[in-house]
């Protein structure tokens, strides 16, 4: 197990504990699980009822929390300082030791329903949840969403299996913000009981490519293209492709300022409102990199084709300038400073790297590795992400989205 923490002597204390256990490690009889294992945090425990879990957080002041993600699922802990001891005891309690009482799961399964309405509504993460469903089709490619054919499938003794071969010791992290990293070594010790050992073996995820389009009455039509990326256990490459993101855009930042590389072309192309983002997604063992495109749908022909010339553009002699790698790495720079700025945020991100690479990276480190990406990585990672085989996916009134084959400069 890695344990991990940074004191800054704040009053709150933020701890986490991860597992390595997201929804990219779900088989076809456990597909959705870490949907239920989310909502189903916070019920009883071998040491408290959900009365009791509730009663005690609230009277603590203190906020206990579950999210999953592909890879990891992480609860967290907020709560003072002074009162840790009390509160971590509620976190390993809801992270290792749940019953998971039938009665219990069922009334909560609503929960389930109320998040696959919202996701309905939201055509953004429909967006995300299909690219990688396209790319990677198993593995990555799981939701981490329960799909309504599997809702109240998953068992007491289904979720203890899942918890049993997935919570082990190597595929957990224990990470803080505003603790003393003696005293959270002790409070993990005496609290945190996991199996020993690897847990469940998995397969790498494999990219694949493809694509996933669907029709709703929205006017706006949401669409996102990517290649594969890097992974996070390739840190040169995968911080090269950060610089380049930047490059690229992620978005807008001030109210009045240079438009990014993919906002300008596709200014020239459409008079009506759009949004545009470049994407950067970097797992275990793979990755996704491309961009985000979001317009009115007879426009989205124009805005698409203009994305997609300047994703193909970034290879040509040039295209990147030692100015613009200087512009990209002071921006990825002060994203990482601010999200470290957050203690929810710096744990999370502290927790996924020590879960992967079984270390933890400093501020300083971190710029240090930034610092050193140079024009010929950016060109590099480049050349590799946009020669890759494309995955796509749209979501709204797709009468003018072009298709995957469609999308070449000039076509």
């Amino acid at each position: 197990m890695v344990i991990a923490s940074v004191d800054n002597y704040a009053p709150v204390s933020q701890v986490a504990a991860l597992f390595k256990a997201g929804a990219r490690y779900e088989n076809g009889k456990t597909i959705g699980i870490n949907h239920v294992l989310r909502n189903a945090a916070g019920l009883t425990t071998k040491d408290a009822t959900v009365f009791g879990i509730t009663r005690n957080i609230e009277q603590l002041g203190a906020s206990l929390t579950c999210v999953t993600t592909r890879e990891h699922i992480i609860y967290s802990l907020q709560c003072l300082r002074s009162e840790l001891d009390i509160g971590l005891k509620y976190l390993a309690s809801s992270s290792n030791r749940q019953e998971f009482r039938p009665w219990e799961l069922k009334d909560y399964q609503y929960r389930i329903g109320l998040d696959l309405a919202q996701l309905k509504q939201s055509p953004q993460v429909q967006v995300l949840e299909n690219l990688h469903k396209a790319a990677f089709r198993s593995g990555l490619g799981n939701s981490v969403y329960c799909g309504e054919s599997a809702v109240g499938r998953h068992d007491p003794d289904l979720l203890r299996l899942y918890v049993n071969q997935h919570f082990t010791s190597s595929r957990m992290a224990v990470v803080a913000v505003g603790v003393d990293h003696d005293q959270l070594v002790g409070y993990v010790n005496s609290l945190f009981n996991v199996e020993t050992g690897p847990g469940l073996s998995t397969t790498p995820s494999k990219y694949s490519g493809g694509e996933i389009r669907v029709e709703t009455g929205y006017s706006v039509v949401h669409a996102a293209v990517a290649t594969e990326g890097f992974s996070l256990s390739k840190p040169q490459e995968a911080f090269a492709l950060g610089v380049l993101q930047h490059i690229l855009g992620t978005g807008p930042r001030v109210k009045r300022g240079v438009g990014s590389k993919l906002s300008l072309a596709l200014a020239k192309v459409t008079e009506t409102p759009y949004a545009t983002s470049s994407l950067n997604m970097n797992y275990s063992d793979s990755g996704l990199f491309g961009f985000y495109v979001a317009g009115q749908s007879e426009e989205m022909a124009k805005l698409l084709k203009a994305a997609a010339g300047v994703f193909s553009s970034i290879t040509k002699s040039g295209a990147i300038s030692e100015q613009d790698v200087a512009a990209a790495r002071q921006k990825l720079k002060s994203e990482l400073h601010m999200a470290a700025e957050d203690p929810v945020r710096r744990a999370r991100l502290m927790g996924i790297r020590a879960v992967i690479t079984k270390q933890v990276l400093t501020s300083a480190e971190i710029d240090k590795l930034v610092d050193a990406v140079t024009v010929a990585d950016v060109t590099n990672v480049a050349k590799k992400v946009v020669n890759g085989k494309r995955s796509m996916a749209a979501v709204g009134d797709l009468t003018n989205t072009p298709y995957i084959d469609q999308l070449v400069v000039g076509s």
